[in-house]
């Protein structure tokens, strides 16, 4: 039964609560979440790579894949056509499927973009929308020709201000440690490599069939060397390292070691105490130790950032979405160079999730909860909840006046944070307390739900409640 849990937390990677695990998985139905609560610790052990986030839900952390076994882990494979371009908005098509023990699993996607349309730039949105719900918490594997991987990350940062903490792998880097004579400068080497017939349709039509036979071909390569586990096989991808110096910098790599397994935002200062880069993270300890670690190969963005950083500040928040808002807030007002080189754009969103209503997440501190009034003609306000709900007066005011007073002119940051808001309430909505404000009547009963929310957000009980 723990495969169970932990397949289905991979599954929907994001925390989920007990009554929810014990419906999904169990198939108990009506259970207190005490109950729900109680059986779920009689049958996750510890050290089964399964954990407890802060308000008491459940799952599995993305660098908990790392030690599995290669035979058990899921891949991602993804390809883009043109596998080189400019700009990522120049693709005319994404094309992704799931790999597990050397088989296929269901059918690949292709998200298709007729060039020279108008809608070719909304459907690439909605391309890399999709593109991230399939790839989860999964490790992704390219080709890795041309500029495909760099362009992805950019692509997932623009959209959907993600920096991704997924491995990602190179199936042509790969290829060239297993084979150090071998030149590779097409994918249709790597598949002329193994023997394969490389299948690429004049139409830009992306196929993977060819992908998935290279990447059965490494891994058999791969195993026989003792390559076993997704820790051994980044370690490989990685290559040589030489550790890097941290004495130009205002810390040490205890600092690194001593963040938070939390969502937050970090910026990065010069020796002048300008910021020059702002970035965020589901997992701080995580992202931020990723630009420190020791590599063969860095990027132009990760040389530069090594090259003019001397500190670091972290701010800790209480969700992804509060990491998200500040990161952006902290953008716009320090304008910082290395995120302007990014070009970061307009962030889309699905028009379903724009609705008079409130969420309730969790605060950066215990002693309270943060709300945000989501209001499309208002923008969104965010607002603290004490624990004790001793300023529910202060609540009750803001509810009023935010849903049920006449309309004020809009707000131009409220209006810019409510679209934020929205694009990540498109890839997280069923992790989110929800209340309905179309179906509330008053701003008194909006303040009794709240609470009520507040109160089963503590006690970790089921996340998505719509009322």
């Amino acid at each position: 039964m723990l495969l169970q849990i932990i397949e289905y937390l991979r599954e929907r990677n994001t925390p989920v609560s007990s009554t929810e695990l014990a419906e999904q998985v169990f198939k108990m139905r009506n259970l207190s979440a005490k109950t729900a609560e109680q059986l779920l610790k009689s049958v996750i052990k510890e050290n089964s790579g399964v954990v407890r986030t802060a308000n008491g839900w459940w799952q599995v952390p993305a660098d908990a894949l790392v030690g599995r076994m290669l035979s058990t882990v899921e891949f991602v494979l993804c390809r883009l056509q043109p596998h080189k371009v400019t700009n990522w908005l120049q693709w005319h098509a994404i094309a992704m499927g799931k790999i597990k023990d050397g088989l296929q699993i269901g059918q690949a996607t292709t998200y298709r973009i007729r060039p020279n349309r108008r809608t070719s730039a909304q459907s690439l949105l909605r391309g890399m929308q999709t593109a991230m719900r399939f790839i989860g918490n999964r490790p992704i594997v390219f080709d890795g020709f041309g500029n495909q991987i760099s362009q992805f990350r950019r692509g997932a940062y623009e959209v959907f201000g993600l920096e991704l903490d997924n491995p990602i792998l190179s199936l042509r880097r790969v290829a060239q440690r297993l084979f150090p004579d071998v030149v590779l400068h097409e994918p249709s080497q790597l598949s002329t490599l193994f023997g394969l017939r490389f299948l690429e349709h004049e139409t830009g039509e992306v196929v993977l069939d060819d992908l998935y036979q290279a990447f059965m071909e490494i891994q058999k390569l791969l195993l026989q060397r003792g390559i076993d586990t997704l820790a051994k096989l980044i370690d490989f991808h990685t290559g040589e390292r030489t550790p890097l110096d941290f004495s130009g910098y205002a810390f040490a790599k205890d600092f690194l070691d001593s963040l938070p397994e939390a969502p937050g935002v970090y910026a990065m200062h010069n020796h002048d105490g300008e910021i020059i880069y702002v970035g965020k993270s589901k997992n701080l300890k995580s992202r931020v130790g990723s630009y420190f670690e020791a590599t063969e190969e860095i990027d132009a963005k990760l040389k530069r950032i090594r090259h003019e950083l001397y500190d670091i500040q972290i701010l800790k928040t209480g969700s992804d979405l509060e990491a998200l808002l500040l990161e952006q807030e902290l953008i716009e007002r320090y304008d910082p160079p290395i995120n302007r080189q990014l070009q970061v754009r307009r962030r889309r969103q699905r028009q379903k999730s724009r609705y008079n209503r409130i969420l309730v997440l969790p605060g950066a501190e215990k002693t309270f909860y943060k709300l945000y009034l989501l209001d499309p003609s208002n923008g969104l306000l965010a607002i603290d909840l004490a624990e004790d709900f001793s300023n529910s007066i202060e609540i009750h005011q803001a509810v009023q006046e935010h849903f049920f007073a006449d309309p004020s002119s809009p707000d131009k940051v409220a209006k810019k944070r409510l679209e934020i808001s929205a694009t990540w309430l498109s890839l997280n909505e069923s992790a989110v307390n929800s209340i309905d404000m179309r179906l509330v009547t008053s701003s008194d009963e909006a303040l009794r739900l709240i609470m009520e929310q507040a109160k089963s957000l503590s006690q970790g009980e089921v996340a998505a409640r719509h009322y």
